[in-house]
């Protein structure tokens, strides 16, 4: 078959299977065939050990595109089938049941919706579901779909859920690739104990202003630490301002710990995984997304942090962002892309013009 009539390459969406256990052989023939046409189930499998069971059902649920419920007459005796339903349904999950042949669709809120129908040996279900665009299902059109939301309001809150959602991913035991759009980004942190001198000079104490807390510096730390775990493993793509425009109305020693910061970042991380723009427009917005597992998006920027940050992490509203943002990502490289050498030089061009820190140069380089 030539390039031009092979099909498409099909998304790895996340199908979360809800089912009997007494259909567990059934459904792992079922996970068989959604690998196969290239989707990524999710089912109770997943679960892990010494956890509450309702409450990472919920986790999978939430981290799918898809949720299918398998209706047959053991499903119907089962009501978590229709309670994972339902909760799909209020976080707007879309949803698409299969049902074998002969079987009865309950009278309640499955039998809304339309079910694939398929033979009891679901010899039939990979035509049956090659017929059906599930790209379509996942992103509706012309509706947009509701958010599964969570705001932080502080910068101490922001980081805390920045950390606790790069760790929901890792438990998935998946990573995911950076989306970073910002003036300047969460590279700019210092990998340093929090006792160090460089964060005196990042929070610009040397030019009088308060420093921020122990507790803050160590959350920072912590979500630049969780979040080079996902790049490492599957890269970063990084709109941010340039070198000479970071910080420019911090003074040189925030700025000098803050470019210091994102050139030791570069230079830890592989040239595969290193994607960058310098762009010369101001960013108004900090945006970071992860995968297709999650956004993070801050607006209102105030003195010492974002004043609100929004995370969502409804996976046809995440996937909708990613895909928005490597199209700008695809426009803007030809002009401003760099590659991850000419990024170190440009911002060692940068640091050679801006003073020492003062009485500690040697420690905090």
């Amino acid at each position: 078959m030539d390039s031009d009539s092979a099909p498409p390459e099909r998304y790895p969406f996340r199908v979360f299977i809800s089912y009997s256990h007494k259909d567990r052989d059934l459904v792992t023939r079922m996970v068989g065939i959604l690998e196969s046409i290239g989707l990524q189930p999710l089912w109770d499998k997943n679960i892990h050990p010494g956890m509450p069971f309702t409450d990472e059902i919920k986790d999978l649920i939430a981290r799918a595109h898809l949720f299918i419920p398998l209706i047959t007459q053991n499903a119907q005796e089962r009501p978590w089938v229709h309670q994972e339903t339902g909760y799909a349904q209020a976080l707007n999950i879309p949803i698409l049941p299969i049902a074998l042949e002969g079987q009865d669709i309950p009278n309640d809120m499955i039998a809304q919706l339309q079910a694939v129908v398929v033979k009891p040996g679901m010899e039939d279900l990979i035509a049956r579901l090659q017929a059906i665009d599930i790209e379509r299902l996942v992103l509706p059109e012309p509706h947009k779909p509701r958010a599964v939301m969570e705001v932080a309001d502080w910068p101490e809150s922001r980081a805390e859920m920045m950390i606790r959602y790069l760790q929901w991913v890792t438990d998935l035991g998946v990573c995911g690739q950076v989306r970073f759009r910002a003036s300047s980004t969460t590279f700019s942190i210092p990998d340093k104990e929090i006792n160090h001198p460089v964060w005196k000079a990042r929070d610009g104490v040397f030019a009088g202003e308060t420093p921020r807390s122990d507790y803050f510096h160590h959350l920072q730390r912590e979500e630049l630490r969780a979040m080079e775990r996902h790049v490492i493993s599957c890269g970063v793509s990084l709109i941010m301002g340039h070198p000479a425009n970071i910080a420019a109305h911090r003074g040189d020693h925030a700025r000098r710990a803050r470019l210091e910061s994102v050139q030791q970042f570069f230079s830890r991380i592989p040239d595969d995984h290193l994607k960058i723009i310098f762009f010369p427009k101001r960013e108004s917005g900090n945006l970071v997304i992860v995968g297709d597992y999650f956004v993070a998006e801050s607006l209102a920027p105030r003195p010492g942090g974002w004043l609100q940050t929004i995370f969502n992490s409804h996976p046809p509203t995440v996937l909708q962002r990613m895909r928005r943002f490597d199209h700008e990502f695809k426009d803007l490289y030809p002009a401003y892309g760099v590659t991850r050498q000419a990024a170190i030089e440009e911002i060692q061009r940068v640091l050679d013009t801006l003073a020492p820190y003062p009485d500690e140069d040697e420690e905090t380089g």
